[in-house]
């Protein structure tokens, strides 16, 4: 099966601030975008869970979340969930 990779951009998190936003793109290892995969982004410390889909060009969005610890979780049909 194949392997899925992030490449993640987040901002700087300032003192001041109560919520973040986490931004990527789902790839293949080739660097090929993956279109549809199921993306979950889980509070380490909450345990609370936001998902949403990748976009065509394989971008994912989760906005205003609480800063904290947090482990993203990607899958799609015929590949290995990462």
């Amino acid at each position: 099966m194949k392997k899925i990779f992030f490449l993640l951009v987040a901002p700087a998190v300032l003192l001041a601030q109560s919520t973040g936003t986490i931004v990527g793109t789902v790839e293949d290892s080739s660097g090929g975008v993956i279109q549809g995969a199921a993306v979950k982004v889980i509070n380490q410390s909450t345990a609370q869970q936001s998902s949403t889909v990748s976009d065509t060009a394989g971008r994912f969005n989760f906005p205003r979340l609480p800063v904290g610890d947090y482990r993203l979780e990607a899958g799609h049909q015929g590949f290995r969930q990462s």
